[in-house]
């Protein structure tokens, strides 16, 4: 397949949400853009794992307010980025979508432990998220 082979009109993917303008910038200049999956090849290759249904609210909370997140992982690792969306891949399995200091990034929710806002006038604290799981 030679470049001249692909066109935006041709594209067959699955994309349901507006591309992210970083994104969309990086594409035209390059062709291309690689998101980062946070854990990729460890075990977020496991089976997901819904969030608990009644913590979806904190995480939209923090998405439309914009709010930069110290984000802890179940893994032990760590990071702080800003609350952009989440978004449900066609699996089911959801992600929160972040602008990290390196660019965007995608964390898929099962393997967040917890979320604690950094702005002065955020709507909550520290939430706990790992260890339960919606039904549906």
């Amino acid at each position: 397949m030679q470049e001249e082979d692909i066109a935006l009109n041709e594209c067959r993917f699955c994309h349901v949400e507006p591309t992210n303008p970083l994104v969309a910038e990086a594409i035209s200049k390059h062709g291309h853009f690689i998101i980062k999956l946070y854990g990729a090849g460890s075990n977020v290759m496991n089976a997901y794992q819904p969030l608990n249904c009644d913590l979806h609210d904190y995480l939209e909370i923090a998405c439309l307010r914009g709010y930069r997140l110290d984000i802890e992982l179940i893994d032990g690792g760590r990071l702080v980025a800003k609350a952009l969306t989440t978004r449900t891949s066609s699996t089911k399995e959801e992600f929160l979508c972040l602008e990290a200091a390196d660019g965007p990034l995608e964390i898929r929710l099962d393997q967040l432990l917890a979320i604690t806002p950094l702005d002065d006038n955020a709507q909550f604290k520290r939430v706990e998220l790992a260890g339960g799981s919606c039904s549906i």
